[in-house]
């Protein structure tokens, strides 16, 4: 009998959490309470991959502000966004004009990202395109960043915010909004030009440089002869050494001992190759390894 009725509550405590869930989720926010600004459009073209060109694409980085001034447990959720794309069209007289829309895009996230654009090092310019699932209380703020995979086989051309087309960030009402009769739309202006980012190249170092390092950590290879391997690699732009100074001449085979030190970490994967890669940019900086 105990366990009968242990078994009862349980299921009656079930049903009532999924409507309790059910009632939250269906919650219909009122957007005249939330403000919305755009701080800071980035745009990072990705071309020339794979797939072709009917796939190029831009990454549309949108950084804004949101502040509650007056819902009750407000959770912002990464479902919530959208970019709204209209075409503008003018009559001959130049007088009227009519808002076509053409598309819609939906966030996408660093994992996502990550997955299609594998055969490209995106480097660290996607580490705030992060998943949104914020409570913002009321009278606070909150900065954010959300991006969109803008394809570019509509346009044919890499993305221009200008007069010929408008772009909104779209804020909808709830998580499972799919359309906008309350939503809050903010255009991105047109004349403020996008920061164009380059997607950064992340240092990878080949393989077979550990049984150089192995050996001249264990002195079975000189400076010289470790020097000689690394000014190859930079030289064949095998590594890349963003901010070296290029410089002429003899080497100087006088390599400091935390240099090995750092080696030594790298070869037993206690640091990457981007901070191996520092310990090089020193070397070259100080003249012991020239390029």
């Amino acid at each position: 009998m105990k366990e009968n009725f242990i078994f009862i509550v349980v299921i009656i405590l079930l049903i009532l959490s999924i409507g309790f869930v059910q009632a939250y989720a269906s919650v219909l926010y009122d957007l005249d309470l939330i403000e919305l600004s755009v701080l800071e459009t980035n745009v990072i073209p990705i071309e020339e991959w794979v797939h072709g060109p009917l796939d190029y694409s831009d990454i549309l980085k949108v950084k804004f502000m949101i502040t509650n001034k007056g819902i009750e447990h407000y959770l912002l959720h990464k479902n919530m966004f959208r970019i709204d794309v209209f075409k503008i069209i003018e009559d001959e007289r130049g007088k009227d004009s009519k808002k076509i829309p053409i598309t819609n895009y939906y966030p996408q996230y660093l994992e996502n990202f990550k997955h299609r654009f594998q055969d490209i090092e995106l480097g660290n310019n996607l580490d705030d395109c992060v998943f949104i699932r914020h409570s913002i209380h009321i009278n606070n703020s909150k900065i954010l960043t959300v991006c969109f995979d803008i394809l570019r086989k509509w346009e044919g051309e890499a993305l221009k915010i200008d007069v010929s087309k408008q772009y909104y960030l779209v804020l909808m009402d709830s998580r499972y909004s799919d359309s906008c009769p309350n939503c809050k739309e903010i255009l991105i202006p047109p004349d403020s030009e996008p920061v164009v980012e380059q997607a950064q190249k992340i240092t990878k170092i080949p393989e077979w440089v550990k049984r150089v390092v192995k050996f001249w950590i264990a002195d079975q290879v000189d400076d010289s002869s470790f020097v000689q391997v690394i000014e190859y690699l930079v030289q064949n732009e095998i590594i890349s050494i963003p901010y070296a100074e290029v410089s002429e001449g003899e080497s100087v085979d006088e390599i400091p001992r935390w240099i090995k030190k750092s080696a030594e970490f790298w070869l037993n994967e206690k640091i990457s190759d981007d901070e191996l890669a520092t310990s090089i940019e020193w070397l070259i900086n100080n003249g012991i390894i020239r390029v």
